[in-house]
């Protein structure tokens, strides 16, 4: 979906509390970048993107776009409506 690399850590419990913080950090300018965390994690598994599933997935993903604004004060005016 991406088109980009994914790397499987190894230490998972905590794995999305700790990513978030990491994401903060960037933002917060604490780290320049994403590539000062390599090296600071194990990895056990590299996962590539399939080859022309990133063309599908833009193309979704455009259908989406097109159709989620106007739809979108609908779909929150059936989530806040009572049952």
């Amino acid at each position: 979906m991406l088109n980009v690399p994914l790397r499987r850590v190894t230490t998972l419990q905590d794995a999305g509390s700790i990513g978030v913080a990491l994401v903060a950090a960037v933002a917060l300018n604490g780290f320049k970048s994403f590539a000062a965390f390599e090296g600071l994690f194990m990895v056990d598994r590299e996962f590539h993107p399939g080859a022309g599933r990133a063309a599908a997935y833009d193309r979704l993903y455009k259908l989406f776009r097109e159709h989620f604004d106007p739809y979108s004060g609908l779909c929150y005016q059936l989530n806040a409506a009572p049952p």
